[in-house]
């Protein structure tokens, strides 16, 4: 049965996945502030009414972070000449001069964990946004981490489809690879200072 909402906002055929362009950096900022707003407002619903424990706060959407890795293209990746979301070949396509990469884009908040799945691992490139807890009180910053060739690293244990990881075991694996990370108060701020770069 269709949403009747989202109908009313979205045209007809539209697919999110491939239909949403990229975020500007001051819709990355208007994004954020807007999560704020709805994870600040669960946590009052739940001081209310402890049936609110039931709801889940919300995922962290793939326009707001995949955007993020576009914007600052030329400082995650230098030498590159391009990107665009990937679609089903993956999250963000990079263009190089000697051909195409490929980079996968996890995002998570305060428990910091993710399924880390084959296609994630055999990227060229593994980007992991950390928001700690930016959405529930505002502090501590975010931290974008890029790792380099992720499977020389990371791989899914034997019988399974995903590796399961939280953001404290990837830092101390991927610190072999040559991690790279980038701060910022909020994925905004990081955005602003390195989409100039």
């Amino acid at each position: 049965m269709a949403d009747k909402v989202t109908d009313a906002i979205l045209p007809e055929g539209f697919n999110q996945d491939s239909d949403w362009g990229v975020l500007e950096p001051g819709e990355i900022e208007r994004l954020e502030r807007i999560l704020q707003t709805v994870f600040r407002y669960l946590a009052e619903l739940r001081l209310k009414d402890a049936l609110a424990n039931r709801i889940q706060n919300p995922k962290i959407p793939r326009v707001m972070s995949e955007s993020a890795v576009i914007n600052i293209r030329s400082k995650l990746f230098p030498g590159s000449l391009g990107a665009r979301f990937g679609g089903a070949v993956g999250d963000i396509l990079l263009q190089f001069p000697d051909g195409k990469r490929r980079a996968e884009v996890k995002a998570t908040g305060k428990q910091g964990y993710e399924k880390l799945g084959k296609k994630d691992i055999s990227a060229d490139y593994l980007i992991w946004i950390h928001f700690g807890s930016s959405f529930e009180d505002g502090k501590g910053g975010v931290v974008l981490y890029k790792l380099a060739k992720p499977a020389l690293v990371l791989t899914t244990p034997p019988n399974k489809q995903f590796l399961d990881i939280r953001i404290s075991e990837f830092l101390k694996i991927a610190a072999r690879q040559g991690l790279e990370e980038f701060r910022g108060s909020s994925l905004g701020e990081i955005v602003r200072k390195y989409a100039a770069a």
